[in-house]
């Protein structure tokens, strides 16, 4: 399920995290948390070929095209991190702490490197010391600098279709 695309709207209960300006599902829309209830559903499903329970994952967009603070980063040329300290890290260690996603799907950073998301921060807590650390897989658009190159698999760009054997594992997103 998608958490949060391009436009900011969070489609789970964050109403916690003061940037997200109501512009959720608890304030506006259906008013229930959509990502918690198929979290419980889909932890619960079993698959009829395996025997084994779901895993689950998230999509989630680092950044906003209408946000005031990601514009105010861009301005300083990604010199300031307001964005990423007010809205994204408090936004993906919610969805961690909250849902336990096995998977992280990210999306949106080609504008600024992993540094300015601080995608290393996030994602070593992610795999080493989140409640999911022993399952945690993510893509690799961490970044401009991350894009096809870190990450638990890579996606590169969209519709990606490499034209040689891959000794990693990929994704045609």
């Amino acid at each position: 399920l998608t958490s949060k695309h391009h436009e900011g709207y969070c489609m789970w209960n964050s109403t916690n995290i003061a940037t997200t300006w109501n512009w959720n599902v608890m304030d506006t829309g259906p008013r229930r948390d959509l990502l918690g209830d198929l979290s419980k559903e889909v932890k619960k499903a079993v698959s009829p070929y395996t025997n084994r329970t779901l895993k689950f994952g998230i999509y989630h967009s680092l950044l906003e095209w209408f946000n005031p603070l990601y514009h105010h980063d861009m301005k300083n040329n990604w010199t300031t991190q307001t964005m990423v300290d007010l809205k994204v890290l408090p936004e993906l260690y919610d969805l961690v702490k909250r849902y336990q996603p096995d998977l992280l799907w990210s999306d949106g950073a080609w504008e600024a490197d992993s540094t300015y998301w601080k995608a290393t921060e996030f994602l070593s807590w992610y795999g080493y010391n989140s409640s999911v650390a022993e399952t945690a897989v993510w893509n690799d658009r961490w970044g401009t600098d991350a894009t096809c190159a870190h990450g638990s698999y890579l996606t590169c760009n969209d519709r990606y279709q490499p034209d040689s054997f891959q000794e990693r594992k990929w994704e045609d997103a």
